[in-house]
């Protein structure tokens, strides 16, 4: 019963947010003319750009991660194998 309601008022806070962000502003690029585009097309684009990059790092970090505890295990293993080859 919650949801259906949480999606009405997201959808209802979304359109709002978009009718109140819909007015053209300018955007200077370092040089030349600034571009005009509408604030709500600006705010998506640079949110999908936060999306994106935070992503991509998220995924270096996680692969980073796996390989330095493949490589940790692979050394946990030799030395496990000199132990033992030494007790004997």
């Amino acid at each position: 019963m919650i949801k259906p309601i949480s999606i009405i008022v997201l959808t209802i806070l979304g359109t709002i947010f978009i009718i109140q962000n819909s007015s053209p502003v300018k955007l200077q690029v370092f040089v030349g003319n600034p571009i005009e585009a509408r604030l709500i097309s600006l705010l998506l684009l640079f949110y999908v750009i936060g999306y994106v990059w935070s992503t991509v790092n998220s995924l270096n970090r996680h692969r980073r991660l796996a390989r330095e505890i493949k490589d940790l295990k692979i050394k946990l293993g030799a030395k496990q194998r000199t132990s033992k080859s030494v007790s004997k």
